[in-house]
């Protein structure tokens, strides 16, 4: 029987098992689509925080 900190080392749980890739071209064409939602999503999420941010200083600032 293991010890209580052998089953929750940091060893044993870094170790991931992984799902083998049958369609490397589906698997690179999702993983685009992937990375281009993220980039959108960062750069909407910047546009709205830079909106935010100058329409908070303008009405601060009073003009």
């Amino acid at each position: 029987m293991k010890t209580f900190a052998l089953k929750n080392s940091p060893t044993q749980n870094s170790v991931q098992e992984h799902t083998p890739i049958h369609d490397l071209e589906a698997y690179l064409k999702q993983k685009r689509r992937q990375q281009t939602f993220k980039l959108l999503k960062r750069a909407f999420e910047g546009g709205v925080l830079s909106i935010i941010v100058v329409l908070t200083f303008s009405i601060i600032s009073g003009r």
